[in-house]
């Protein structure tokens, strides 16, 4: 856990238990090791709900990149960083947002409002910001995602060379609230890594 405070807490009925993703002026993300061949299991599927988006927040606007929660995949071994920034692996960060574009990618980007020379989420270009839903604050849907076709679209370099996505090392939960000094709250009802499609939950 990066961050301050114990912000993960269970809460619903014990027929609908959920996490629950909060942030007030905060930022934090939670981690953990997981071993998973996405050859065998491609498709994440999350059971996800917003309760509360952060006031005025966009991943393409200057100093306004709260999100209420992303949910990002780690895969293989970690890429060299330049500087004191950590290493980390290469990542899809699929994200729920209250402007954003569904489907569009928010790495390296120009911002909105900002200097021009600035790109957005470059700190990691290697990790992939893209808008999986918007909007629609108070409703829960279960969405998923081929990893496959997401890493290779992302990283064609890494696919040409070595036909195949590496494991899934680690999946991680972000909230951040700190950048406009407001609060988020989100829930996730279950996160699982699937070898076939589901069908569409009611």
């Amino acid at each position: 856990l990066l961050g301050a405070g114990t912000p993960l807490f269970f809460a619903g009925p014990l027929s609908q238990r959920y996490l629950q993703l909060s942030a007030e002026d905060d930022y934090y993300i939670w981690t953990r090791e997981i071993d998973i061949d996405p050859h065998a299991y491609p498709l994440l599927e999350l059971t996800w709900g917003i309760e509360r988006f952060p006031e005025g927040a966009a991943l393409d606007v200057h100093d306004r990149t709260d999100r209420p929660l992303v949910v990002l995949v780690s895969f293989g071994p970690k890429v060299p960083s330049p500087g004191l920034i950590p290493s980390v692996p290469r990542g899809l960060a699929f994200f729920w947002g209250e402007t954003e574009t569904v489907g569009a990618l928010y790495t390296c980007i120009t911002p909105k409002n900002g200097p021009a020379d600035v790109r957005m989420q470059c700190r990691y270009p290697h990790v992939k910001y893209i808008a999986l839903r918007r909007g629609e604050a108070g409703r829960v849907h279960t969405d998923q995602v081929n990893l496959l076709e997401h890493f290779e679209q992302q990283f064609p370099e890494y696919w040409q060379q070595h036909q195949r996505v590496p494991l899934v090392v680690a999946m991680s939960f972000e909230v951040r609230s700190d950048r406009t000094h407001t609060i988020t709250s989100s829930r996730l009802y279950s996160i699982s890594f699937r070898a076939q499609p589901t069908a569409p939950a009611q």
